[in-house]
């Protein structure tokens, strides 16, 4: 519903206009993304802006991602320097970890302090001020943001082979600095075999190789990546081996649905241009072994529980450290799209995606990856898990990225853990392998977003009115 105010000069302009006009002069660009910037905007009468697609996660007027991050709703008790987290052990929440607090979730709205955890529970925790006095007056309700994780899995412990070479000791300081790897830890091991990773310098290659159990039993466990001498990038490889690993060692952990929420994977033929299910199941025992070919593959997400959930299904590639999204819930508001005693289809040329191509990499017999999925009772965004590779070239310039939250409370929460292995040959040494994601379109409402904020930047507001209404007619 269109909703027009009284301007000075006379004239009538929209009330969203106005609002996003202003908003964007208090506001920078460089660490302000699409969510973020509708998060900042007041609220207005019978107006509810939202922002979908492909880029609404990255900085305003750029496609460059910004650094993940997750917000979790805070509410106040009765006590006035305690309060309740909805994030708990299924997050990977410990006593310990620390939060910033935030009166809207983005990090551009007023700071609160730090907080840490006092006490955990299954899926929220109390927490208190970090320092006796708090700097802001507190609201009921405000937004946390994991400053530092205290759990174990967090921490990714690194070795440098001897004799370390004089590229990679004098970027040390910056490596395990808390504050550069930051919400993890990069802790140095006493030995290769106390490490998650062994790094070392040879013919101008840094060599990494993986000595963590789970990425170790399954993918090959070395690494080589052309970085040169830039300390930076070292320190973004091993953020993201961080990231990777936590996130995966979380859903390895027995869950409350594990067993009746199941992954399903099959070959898939075509037929007037719709596809359907062929032959069996691949996945047995948690593993789906596949033979190299050039045929598509779907994804069945079968529920046999009592809860109707939202699932969200990433895909881990050790190879480079990404992690792929495969299916994201398209809205906050819709309903449970897996509901109980059904099954959701994902990649049969539904959902803005297409079927799965499994690949190999040149010279490469097999390889494996990991399919994640995240459930809970509630929506819950689960954007801030993915992650581009390791070893792409990263911008200079990033920023936190804010997830919306949701203001309820948040539910069962689980996850599910699937091994893919894709081999050249019927070898049972082969080591395992990297998948073609479903392909997203791209949604018009990102473009009706960006022809928005690009208008707003140099247009009157009686322009920028006409353009909201093309932006409203696309979308």
């Amino acid at each position: 519903m269109a909703y027009e105010l009284d301007e000075n000069d006379g004239s009538r302009g929209g009330a969203f206009t106005r609002a996003l006009i202003e908003t964007l002069h208090q506001i920078s660009t460089h660490q302000t993304s699409y969510v973020d910037l509708l998060g900042l905007l007041p609220s207005l009468p019978d107006q509810y802006p939202q922002c979908e697609g492909d880029n609404k996660y990255c900085l305003l007027f750029t496609t460059i991602p910004q650094r993940g991050g997750r917000f979790f709703t805070v509410r106040k008790f009765e006590s006035p320097d305690l309060f309740k987290v909805d994030a708990g052990t299924t997050e990977g929440v410990v006593e310990g970890t620390e939060f910033g607090l935030y009166t809207k979730a983005n990090t551009s709205s007023l700071p609160l302090g730090i907080f840490i955890a006092t006490s955990v529970s299954t899926t929220s925790c109390k927490i208190a001020p970090k320092c006796p006095q708090l700097a802001a007056p507190m609201p009921h309700m405000s937004y946390a943001l994991v400053s530092r994780w205290e759990n174990p899995d967090a921490k990714l412990a690194i070795f440098i082979d001897t004799p370390a070479s004089s590229t990679l000791l004098k970027f040390l300081s910056l490596i395990y600095s808390a504050e550069n790897a930051a919400p993890f830890s990069i802790i140095r091991a006493p030995s290769r075999f106390d490490a998650d990773i062994v790094l070392h310098l040879a013919n101008g290659l840094v060599h990494l190789t993986r000595t963590d159990k789970l990425i170790g039993a399954h993918a090959s466990p070395h690494i080589r990546a052309d970085i040169g001498d830039n300390a930076n990038r070292i320190l973004h490889i091993l953020r993201s081996a961080a990231h990777f690993k936590f996130y995966l060692s979380r859903a390895a952990k027995p869950h409350p649905l594990h067993g009746v929420v199941t992954i399903e994977l099959y070959q898939l033929k075509e037929s007037d241009g719709l596809y359907t299910s062929t032959g069996h199941n691949l996945v047995q025992d948690g593993h789906a072994h596949i033979i190299l070919n050039a045929e598509l593959y779907g994804v069945i997400l079968r529920n046999n529980s009592n809860h109707n959930v939202f699932p969200s299904l990433f895909y881990f590639d050790p190879s480079d450290y990404s992690v792929r999204p495969w299916y994201i819930p398209p809205s906050s508001t819709m309903q449970a799209p897996l509901r109980s005693k059904s099954e959701l289809k994902v990649a049969y040329g539904n959902h803005d995606g297409h079927a799965i191509r499994f690949t190999l990499r040149p010279g490469e017999h097999s390889d494996t990856g990991f399919l994640v999925l995240y459930l809970s009772t509630q929506y819950s965004d689960m954007t801030h898990v993915q992650q581009d590779s390791a070893f792409e070239p990263f911008p200079e310039v990033t920023a936190q990225r804010t997830v919306h939250v949701a203001e309820v409370e948040c539910g069962l929460r689980s996850s599910v853990l699937t091994i893919v292995t894709v081999a050249r040959s019927n070898d049972p040494e082969a080591r395992p392998s990297s998948a073609v994601p479903p392909a997203r379109t791209r949604s018009l409402s990102i473009i009706a977003l960006y022809l928005v904020l690009a208008l707003a930047a140099v247009t009157s507001f009686p322009c920028l009115s006409r353009a909201l209404g093309l932006a409203s007619w696309l979308i």
